[in-house]
């Protein structure tokens, strides 16, 4: 996420939501083999999709492509893959709050016993959370 779980956002200021998807171990493509009593097989996986819970009662549902690591570079844009908290959470106080955020990765898993035709498909689920601490800014006119 950005800002980082450690740090903290502005109240509607974008936040990027994203997952390394050069990382072979939080994203895939990735592949195992495994023998046992004479019989091998080989496990094919990759992400599919993310479901991002925001901790404010809403969701957003990103697929590969989408979850691009934020850079400096990018100034106020918006991403694909992204959030606009449009108020502190009822736990603030001095207009500073935490949200409770949980990304849950879904993965694809197809699998083939080697030297048959015997094959399927499995859907697996990996679940990581974080706290997102936001701010408010106010301006006197």
């Amino acid at each position: 996420m950005s800002p980082k779980p450690d740090g903290e956002g502005l109240v509607g200021m974008p936040v990027w939501l994203a997952v390394d998807e050069s990382s072979k171990s939080s994203f895939g493509p990735t592949s195992a083999t495994a023998s046992a009593g004479g019989v091998t097989v080989t496990a094919k996986a990759k992400v599919s999709r993310v479901v991002w819970k925001l901790g404010d009662g809403a969701t957003r549902t990103c697929t590969a492509g989408q979850m691009k690591p934020y850079k400096k570079s990018y100034g106020m844009r918006e991403s694909a893959c992204g959030y606009r908290y449009r108020s502190l959470p009822d736990n603030a106080t001095n207009g500073r709050g935490t949200y409770k955020v949980t990304a849950t990765a879904y993965w694809d898993v197809d699998w083939q016993v080697e030297g048959s035709d015997e094959s399927g498909e499995l859907d697996q689920t990996r679940t990581a959370q974080a706290e997102a601490t936001f701010r408010e800014s106010q301006a006197v006119n």
